[in-house]
C-alpha cells in the first residue's frame, strides 16, 4: 500500500483565544512540520489549547496554503480579514515591577493583584501553590483570593519585599473556598433559618412537611439517622498542592469526607487522596462520577446516596448542609450519548480499512478486529497531520509514553496498543524494522479478586428475577466468560451428562465445562417459564442477551448483597476455579 503526499497535513479551524480570533493549526509533532509553521509570520504556540495558531488574516492563510496540504475542520470565511489591532497598553501602575518586590493592589472586594518580577522564578513557583490563584495575561499579574491564609503566606515568603498599595479590610475570610462551596453554603444557611421559624412545635432534627409530587418524593430517612448525621454548615475540604513528575497537582487531604450540595440534583463528596479504601466505598454509590476539575465525586442527590454515605463513613461524613429538601428515593440511570469521534482524513480511513481486511483474511475474531481498529484509530488521530508511512520509531515511542504517563494505561493495555500498531506497520505497510526496538512491558502477575462461597450464595439469594438468577448460576457453575454466557444456545446444554458445550471460546477453542445439579434443575424451571426459542438467555425482544445487561445484573446483586470488594462478572469465573481447587 503506497500512501504519498507532497506536503504534510494541517487542519485549520477558528480559535478564539485571549479575546482575539485566530486560525488554529493542527500539525504533526515532527521537525518538518515545525520548520514549516515557523515560517508563518505571527505564528504562536498555545500551551492552553496545545496547538499552533496564526493571525486571522488572508496573508497568514496564504502562507499556510503554500506550506501545508490544508483540511478544514471548522468553518472559515472565504475572505479572512485582518483583526483590528487593539491597544494593550497597561497603565503605569499595572506594569510588572522591575525591582525585587511583590507589589499588591486591590482587584475587587474579594481579590487582589500580585505583580511579581518575571526574573524571580522561585517567587512565581511559591505563588502557584496558593489555592484559588489565577494568571491574568492581559494585565500581567497574579489574581489572588483576599483571605487570611493568602496574606500569611505572602508575609512568610516575601516579608519586607511585599509592597502593599491598599489597606486590607478587617473582616477577611479565613480560607479560600471554591465558588460552588460558597453558593452551597449561602443557600443552605437560608433554608436552615426558614425551617427553624416554620416548625416551632416540631423537633429541629426533622424536615418540615412537604407535599409529594409524582416527580419528587419526600425524603424518607428515620429520625434517628437524621440525628446521627454530622452536619457542619460552612465546612470545606482541605485542598493541598503538590508536585508530581514536575507538574503541579491538587489533592484532597484530611480525615473526613466533606459533602456539599451542587445544585438541586447532585452532591459533591471530597474524599482524601490517601484514603484508598474510602474511594472504593464511594464507588459503590450508584450514579457516582469523578470530577477531575473540582477533585471530588459527584453523586446523585437521592435518599439512597445519603444512606450509603452515612453507612460507609459514619461521623467521618461531614455534611455542610442539611439534607431536607424533597428528593427522589433512588437514582435512575440515563443512557449516555456516545461521544462522536473526530473525522479522520481519507488516507487514515484507508489505513483502517486495509488493517481490517488483513485481519479478516487471518480469520481474527470480531472482538480482536474491533480492538485493533480502535487502538490504531487513536494512534492515527494523535498524528493527524502526518502521513502514516512517515511516522517514525521515535514518534511511536512518544505516543506510548504519552499513554503511560498521561493516560495511565496498564501493562496489558499497552501490549494491546503495541499489537495493533505492529500489525499495521508490519502487515499493511510492510515496514517490519520499525517495530524491532519497541519494548514490551512485562505483564504483572496479579491475584484476582475472589468471592467466598458465602458471598456467592448471598449473591444468588438476593436476586429475585429467575432469568437473572439463572445467568449468575450458569456463570458460576461452569466458570464461563461473559462472552461465552451470552453466546450459549439451548442445544449447548447437555442435561444427561450435566455439561455445557462452549463453542469457539477464547482462542476459537471448543470445550465442555461443568453444570451442577442445582443449576440444571433451576434452568429447567426457568426454561418452562420463559420458553426461550434459540438462545438460552434472550433479551426482552428476543435475540441474544447483551453483555452490558449481564454486568448490570451482577453489579446490582453485589450492591444488594453488601459486597463492597472490587469484583466483576469475570470474578465468578475465578471464584469457580478457586472453590473447585480447594475441594
Amino acid at each position: 500500500m503506497n500512501i504519498t503526499m507532497s506536503k504534510p497535513y494541517a487542519i485549520l479551524s477558528p480559535l478564539f483565544h485571549r479575546g482575539t480570533k485566530h486560525i488554529k493549526v493542527e500539525i504533526a509533532n515532527n521537525e518538518n512540520c515545525k520548520k514549516r509553521i515557523r515560517q508563518v509570520q505571527g505564528r504562536k504556540w498555545s500551551a492552553t489549547h496545545r496547538c499552533w495558531y496564526v493571525p486571522y488574516t488572508s496573508e497568514a492563510f496564504r502562507q499556510l496554503k503554500e506550506l501545508f496540504d490544508l483540511e478544514m475542520a471548522g468553518a472559515l470565511p472565504q475572505k479572512i480579514k485582518a483583526p483590528k489591532t487593539s491597544s494593550n497598553k497597561t497603565s503605569s501602575n499595572e506594569s510588572p515591577p522591575s525591582t525585587g518586590h511583590v507589589r499588591l493592589e486591590r482587584e475587587s472586594d474579594k481579590r487582589m493583584k500580585a505583580f511579581v518580577p518575571w526574573q524571580r522564578n522561585d517567587w512565581i513557583e511559591q505563588i502557584k501553590t496558593i489555592p484559588g490563584r489565577a494568571w491574568n495575561e492581559q494585565g500581567k499579574y497574579w489574581s489572588l483570593p483576599m483571605v487570611k491564609t493568602t496574606v500569611q503566606h505572602l508575609m512568610e515568603w516575601f516579608g519586607e519585599n511585599v509592597q502593599w498599595k491598599f489597606e486590607l479590610p478587617a473582616d477577611l475570610p479565613e480560607t479560600y473556598l471554591p465558588r460552588s462551596w460558597k453558593q452551597s453554603t449561602r443557600k443552605e444557611t437560608h433554608i436552615e433559618k426558614k425551617e427553624t421559624t416554620a416548625s416551632q412545635s416540631r423537633s429541629p432534627n426533622l424536615p418540615p412537611a412537604q407535599t409529594t409530587t409524582a416527580a419528587a418524593k419526600p425524603m424518607v430517612l428515620p429520625a434517628a439517622s437524621l440525628n446521627k448525621l454530622n452536619i457542619r454548615p460552612g465546612a470545606a475540604p482541605h485542598l493541598m498542592n503538590y508536585i508530581q513528575n514536575g507538574r503541579e497537582m491538587t489533592k484532597v487531604a484530611g480525615e473526613t469526607v466533606v459533602i456539599s450540595k451542587s445544585g438541586d440534583h447532585f452532591l459533591e463528596a471530597y474524599i482524601p487522596h490517601e484514603k484508598k479504601g474510602w474511594i472504593e466505598e464511594i464507588k459503590t454509590v450508584p450514579g457516582r462520577k469523578w470530577s477531575p476539575e473540582t477533585k471530588c465525586w459527584r453523586l446523585p442527590y437521592v435518599v439512597e446516596s445519603v444512606k450509603l454515605l452515612y453507612r460507609a463513613f459514619g461521623e467521618k461524613a461531614v455534611f455542610n448542609f442539611r439534607p431536607s429538601d424533597p428528593i427522589p428515593l433512588q437514582w435512575k440511570d440515563k443512557p449516555k450519548p456516545k461521544p462522536q469521534a473526530r473525522p479522520l482524513s481519507a488516507a487514515h480511513k484507508e489505513c483502517l480499512v486495509a488493517l481490517e481486511e488483513q485481519l479478516m483474511l487471518e480469520r481474527k475474531s470480531h472482538s480482536t478486529i474491533k480492538g485493533y481498529k480502535s487502538n490504531l484509530r487513536r494512534f492515527l488521530e494523535f498524528y493527524r497531520g502526518t502521513v502514516p508511512a512517515e511516522i517514525s520509531e521515535r514518534q511511536i515511542k512518544d505516543y506510548l509514553l504519552y499513554l503511560v504517563n498521561e493516560k495511565g494505561i496498564s501493562e496489558s493495555t499497552q501490549n494491546q496498543v503495541i499489537n495493533a500498531i505492529k500489525a499495521f506497520f508490519e502487515k499493511v505497510l510492510k515496514q517490519e524494522k520499525k517495530m524491532y526496538y519497541i519494548p514490551r512491558p512485562k505483564r504483572r502477575q496479579t491475584l484476582p479478586n475472589i468471592l467466598s462461597e458465602k458471598e456467592v450464595i448471598d449473591l444468588l439469594n438476593v436476586t429475585d428475577n429467575k432469568k437473572h438468577k439463572g445467568i449468575l448460576m450458569v456463570i458460576y457453575s461452569g466458570g464461563l466468560r461473559l462472552g461465552e454466557l451470552v453466546n450459549l444456545k439451548i442445544r449447548d446444554i447437555d442435561p444427561d451428562r450435566q455439561r455445557i458445550f462452549i463453542h469457539a471460546g477464547k482462542g476459537k477453542k471448543d470445550r465442555y465445562t461443568l453444570l451442577s445439579k442445582k443449576a440444571m434443575l433451576y434452568l429447567q424451571k426457568y426454561m418452562l417459564e420463559y420458553q426461550p426459542k434459540d438462545w438460552l438467555f434472550e433479551g426482552q425482544d428476543g435475540g441474544q442477551y447483551g453483555k452490558r445487561s449481564v454486568q448490570k445484573i451482577f453489579k446490582k446483586a453485589c450492591r444488594k448483597a453488601g459486597i463492597k470488594k472490587p469484583v466483576t462478572v469475570h470474578s465468578l469465573r475465578h471464584s469457580f476455579a478457586t472453590h473447585l481447587h480447594e475441594k
